[in-house]
């Protein structure tokens, strides 16, 4: 807590001793009388300065005078919220990324000005500089041997408090932080450059010199020409009118001191002007008397101090005033009070006792007391060996950097362990008899017998035995958020075993649902994050019928975690017992044990009717709409559902209407293909698919049960008309036949059912006349059905005359009808006997005499023929390939040779022919690389065409030379070339390392490399400045066993890292605009089992224009890199850089940040 004694006078100084520049002369003091506006007593207004020099506090006679005389002390923050205040600051490091915000030349000046003055500044972050350098600005408090205890605000409410004033405070925390925060960010830098060329942290503050003659108009002017208007509307202006609105009020019932950083006072937005505004007068008090605050006698303080009890932990203490609560680390628990009277922190920590600290208490505490040390940076004075209730406990007394000093004292009691520390500047105030008081009034509370008690649950449905009370907590689910998903959280500590006990209870509130698996994933995963990646033992097993996985986590720094997850439906369950003592594994595995469901609140089912009267169902709750209808020719899927609150079930109804070009002979049929289209069988096991009756209907009852959950889905299809119902029930086997669910499957009724039933009359030669119908929204339609429409055996010489008709071309010209025709065509034969023979069969009769028009589905035909390996098909595609098609779309033909090698290479040489080719050229020379790699073609019978690749290569070579974009067939033709070491093919390589495309100056680079030839250095300087190169470079020169050859100005692991992230932004496709990173660190953390290396990035994404967004910012992580900084690169199969997205970039937040990336790539290596 070494630092508490700055942070307070640092807070306040920001806040406080700023000003706005005064239009009208203003008296030289720092006192002020306010009078008039009906008040009947004089109220008193005090600039102060937030230092603790002695000479600061030679205050007016007449200040302690009507200090005393007065009702009530107001300052900015109430006393009792300073502790927050501090509180909240320690947990705050926010950078401003000053690279990005400066220009050239001012941070030229800037990174100049720090060098000047390195040896005063503390290590860190430029940010952190600057900030250090403002604030000894600011508060440049030098009176480290001749200072008060305590800064000047804090004295004057200890003047208030001993004279038993009422207290007050006239703003919020959260408003302080605030303006704290955005001071930084509102730096004149030009005029604070100038500043630092005259000035340094060793030199007196101008500001203080300033306040020492009372000249608050002068104070104000240097304030202005420090902060932009801006910045001090919110730092200043805005709580100067929140303060005099609060004086206003507590001034009409009693007379009020008021102490105020003296910025606030002046200028026509200060704190004067704006009294003046309201109707006081507020007149300047002087008086040449000073009394120092040594010589001023201040008022016994009591010592009647309120005893806080800890009961979690199992002990009590006293301080002076109320603590802040919060959690430490490792589930210790820290109390926090500031005495700002007496410049005193109070703080105690209290925590678990592990097993093996256990066997040496003593030196625990000095392991502690270590640890405390390092966290505050103080060196050691003394150490002693006291008694404490007869039992050796260690005390130490501390001194921090800052000449703060710190009394420790730390007692074992059981298996838990309590720390008492004061801290203050003076180290006699650490031995008066309050701080006797303080560390005397450790106690431990009577222990209360073990007794295991039920608790239950009944709203969350479970129930569970515990042998401490139980803290529930409920969050809140804001109307609009995503995901509408309810929280319960309970917290359990049992201080006698050390063993702490939580659940999480959550459900999915109506019209949402919990994904499957996602809870088991997403708590193991943090259980993995919280052990660095750690051992976790997960065994999959079944409770109360649904699926649930229990685990056992490997010791992490001596704590083990024992858990279970239950997945029930759209309810989870986690539980978890942590524990460091091997005798509380017992009670870990009791409270496992004792976990039962319970059936949910029972809710009262009845007939409902959906909200456009089209069905009634029974169900728990009214019918509600999920997904409405979309307008359009084609209508949506709309989707009901029915809620029971009880179980937090949604029971669905969709309904979909059924394509006008469907057809079928009879109603089963219909079921049967609605059944084929609808069903994952992948995921789903079809239990049972059998026909069944609603209310005069015939229906398919369908049931299904998930794979990996074991859920069954309990559905209905009912055929009305041109629709299709849908009802749906998500139940483990167990609960398939409840009463409730088979009432709602066997209560659906339509009161009005259409009347016909179109898909028993339609012909399948509508969607072939819609189709002829050209820019139309029928045409549309029918091109989006092909794919879906059940062709057979029966429409197959209608799908084979149709698909060599001529069809209107689609919009955006990809894949044609006839191409769509053929395919389906395709699939239709590949299901009958001899479908294969077929198939050859129609391609040879047609391929040669198709219309002109539909001449371009010679490739989707060769393609139908590649896909069959056998040796009559290869040769058929020789013979059909011996003259190119005239056009087409070509890529999906060499998608199929380049997945079958082993056939594909029966068309060689033949395909040699075509390398050359404009059109399928480059596919050609890309195949050839596949062939190779595979081994279906041999070197030699690639070099035979030495010829070919050479006057192909020299064919492209002036374009690409001259061009900054170069044809895809140039890197085919370049990779080829680094296969074949050719020395005729190595020459002209050699001349497209010059290319202005740096793809193909490095593929021109990797052919010379790997024929062990010379690469020029300005090739491989400029690929290695190139971010988006540089790592490839890399491999591929250490592939080539020449990493010598890297460029030395780019050979560390944070250049690497930083090619990493620009690679992985620019393959994005999401990624359009350039993006922009700044370095913010590297760490060091365990993954996957060791210790390794990650760097940190902050990205910054240009919104497009027509977004009208700002820029939006996203942590990139490189790594994982060896901690050997020699070993620069990651292997590929390794590397995991990437950005995060999920969550915008947040300085204080990178390691949750941080984490949250790494937890998937935890996860793959787990499995």
């Amino acid at each position: 807590m070494n630092r508490l004694r700055y942070i307070l006078p640092i807070l306040l100084s920001f806040f406080c001793a700023t000003n706005t520049y005064s239009q009208t002369a203003s008296a030289n003091t720092l006192l002020w009388r306010i009078t008039g506006n009906n008040l009947s007593r004089p109220s008193y207004l005090f600039g102060t300065m937030h230092v603790t020099d002695k000479k600061a506090f030679q205050f007016q006679d007449s200040l302690y005078r009507f200090l005393e005389d007065v009702d009530a002390f107001a300052m900015e923050v109430h006393p009792d919220s300073i502790t927050a205040l501090v509180a909240d600051y320690l947990n705050r490091d926010e950078e401003v990324d000053w690279d990005g915000v400066l220009g050239q030349e001012e941070l030229k000046q800037l990174d100049a000005q720090l060098k000047k003055a390195a040896q005063k500044l503390p290590p860190g972050s430029k940010s952190r500089q600057v900030k250090f350098l403002l604030t000894k600005l600011m508060n440049d408090d030098k009176a480290e041997k001749d200072a008060m205890d305590t800064f000047m605000d804090a004295y004057l409410y200890e003047v208030a408090r001993r004279n038993t004033k009422e207290i007050h405070g006239l703003e919020k925390v959260a408003d302080q932080l605030v303006a704290l925060s955005v001071l930084p960010r509102g730096l004149q830098v030009t005029n604070f450059l100038k500043l630092l060329e005259k000035w340094n942290p060793s030199m007196t503050s101008p500001i203080h010199e300033l306040y020492y003659k009372e000249d608050i108009e002068k104070m104000e002017g240097f304030y202005r020409t420090m902060f932009t208007d801006s910045v001090l509307h919110v730092f200043l202006y805005n709580r100067n009118a929140v303060m005099v609105k609060k004086m206003d009020s507590l001034m009409k019932a009693k007379s009020l001191f008021t102490a105020v950083g003296a910025g606030h006072l002046a200028g026509k937005k200060g704190v004067i002007e704006l009294l003046r505004q309201r109707g006081y007068r507020v007149e300047p008090v002087f008086s040449s008397n000073r009394i120092k605050a040594t010589d001023y006698q201040l008022k016994a303080a009591s010592l009647s101090w309120p005893e806080q009890q800890n009961s979690n932990h199992g002990f009590a203490y006293s301080m002076p005033g109320a603590p802040r609560f919060q959690s430490g680390q490792n589930g210790n628990e820290v109390s926090l009070h500031y005495d700002m009277g007496n410049g005193l922190t109070y703080m105690v920590v209290s925590g678990v006792v592990s097993a093996a600290e256990k066997e040496n208490e003593l030196a625990a505490a000095k392991k502690h007391l270590d640890q405390f040390m390092v966290s505050t940076s103080a060196k050691l004075l003394k150490l002693d060996t006291i008694l404490v209730n007869n039992k050796p406990t260690l005390e130490a007394l501390c001194k921090s950097k800052d000449n703060s000093h710190f009394r420790f004292r730390e007692m074992v009691q059981g298996h838990m362990f309590y720390v008492f520390t004061l801290s203050g500047i003076n180290k006699e105030a650490l031995y008066t008899n309050s701080a006797s008081q303080y560390f005397a009034s450790y106690k431990s509370l009577p222990q209360t017998s073990r007794t295991w008690s039920k608790n239950n649950y009944t709203d969350a449905g479970f129930e569970v035995a515990l042998p401490v009370p139980v803290k529930v907590e409920e969050n809140k689910v804001e109307a609009d958020a995503a995901d509408k998903i309810a929280w319960k959280t309970y917290n359990a500590f049992d201080y006698r075993s050390a063993i702490t006990y939580t659940m999480y209870s959550c459900k999915a509130l109506a019209g949402s649902e919990l994904l499957d698996n996602y809870f088991f994933e997403h708590f193991i995963n943090n259980i993995s994050e919280n052990t660095e990646g750690g051992d976790i033992q997960v065994r999959d097993t079944v409770i109360g019928g649904f699926p649930a996985k229990s685990f056992t986590s490997a010791p992490y720094n001596g704590i083990v975690i024992k858990g279970l997850i239950v997945e029930r439906l759209n309810h989870c369950y986690f539980l978890s017992a942590e524990y460091s003592n091997p005798t509380a594994e017992k009670d870990a595995d009791q409270f496992l044990a004792s976990f039962l469901l319970q059936p949910f609140t029972t809710t009262e089912w009845k007939e409902m009717s959906a909200p456009d009267n089209s069905f009634t169902v029974w169900a728990p709750g009214q019918v509600q709409l999920l997904q409405p209808d979309e307008e359009g020719e084609e209508k949506a899927e709309t989707i009901f559902y029915t809620y029971d609150n009880g179980n937090a079930e949604n029971y669905l109804v969709s309904r979909k209407p059924l394509s006008k070009y469907l057809w079928a002979d009879n109603i089963d049929s219909v079921y049967n293909y609605w059944i084929s289209n609808n069903v994952d069988e992948e995921a789903e096991t079809i239990v049972s698919n059998k026909s069944a009756v609603s209310n005069g209907v015939l229906a398919r009852d369908l049931l299904l049960q998930n794979k990996k959950t074991g859920l069954q889905s309990k559905i209905r299809f009912v055929l009305d008309g041109a629709d299709m119902y849908e009802l749906t029930a998500v139940v483990p086997p167990l609960y398939a036949d409840t009463a409730n669910i088979t009432r709602f499957i066997n209560s659906f009724t339509i009161p009005y059912p259409q009347k016909e039933t179109p898909v028993l009359t339609n012909d399948p030669r509508l969607v072939f006349m819609d189709l002829q119908l050209e820019n139309d929204a029928y045409f549309t339609n029918a091109y989006k059905a092909i794919e879906t429409l059940p062709f057979s055996a029966k429409e197959l010489p209608l799908l084979m005359q149709q698909s060599l008709q001529a069809f209107p071309e689609t919009a955006d010209g990809y894949e044609s009808v006839n191409v769509k025709l053929l395919y389906k065509l395709y699939q239709v034969l590949n299901t009958l006997p001899g479908g294969k023979d077929s198939i050859l069969q129609f391609v040879k009769q047609h391929y040669n005499n198709l219309d002109s028009a539909i001449a371009h589905v010679q490739f989707t035909m060769l393609d139908m023929v590649a896909e069959d390996e056998r040796a009559q098909a290869y040769q058929l595609l020789n013979e059909l390939l011996q003259k190119r098609p005239a056009h087409g779309y070509h890529y999906a033909l060499f998608y199929t040779l380049n997945s079958k090698p082993r056939a594909a290479a029966n068309l060689f040489p033949l395909l040699y022919n075509y390398a050359t080719d404009s059109v399928i050229g480059s596919s050609v020379v890309a195949l050839t690389n596949r062939l190779l790699d595979s081994s279906y073609l041999s070197i030699e019978n690639v070099k035979a065409q030495k010829t070919q690749w050479i006057q192909l290569l020299n064919t492209h070579l002036k374009q690409t030379l001259k061009n900054e974009e170069s044809e895809s067939i140039v890197y085919n033709l370049l990779e080829l070339a680094g296969k074949l070491k050719l020395p005729e093919l190595n020459a002209i390589a050699a001349k497209y390392v010059h290319a202005k495309n740096n793809w193909v100056k490095l593929e021109a680079a990797n052919v010379l490399l790997k024929s062990n030839l010379p690469v020029p250095a300005t090739v491989l300087q400029t690929l290695a400045a190139d971010k988006y190169f540089r790592g490839e470079l890399y491999r591929q020169l250490k592939e080539a066993k020449k990493v010598s050859l890297f460029p030395a100005g780019y050979r560390s692991q944070k250049s690497m890292a930083e090619s990493y992230i620009y690679q992985s932004l620019k393959d994005e496709d999401e990624v359009e605009s350039e993006p922009h990173f700044i370095y913010i660190k590297a760490i060091e953390h365990l993954y996957k089992g060791e210790k390794k290396r990650f760097f940190l990035f902050r990205v910054n994404m240009d919104a497009s224009e027509e977004s009208g967004e700002n820029t939006s910012s996203y942590l990139s992580i490189a790594g994982p890199f060896s901690l050997n900084a020699t070993q620069i690169d990651i292997e590929s199969k390794d590397n995991i850089s990437g950005t995060y997205y999920d969550s915008k970039f947040e300085g204080m937040q990178l390691d949750v940040l941080f984490k949250k990336y790494l937890q998937p790539y935890l996860k793959k290596g787990a499995e």
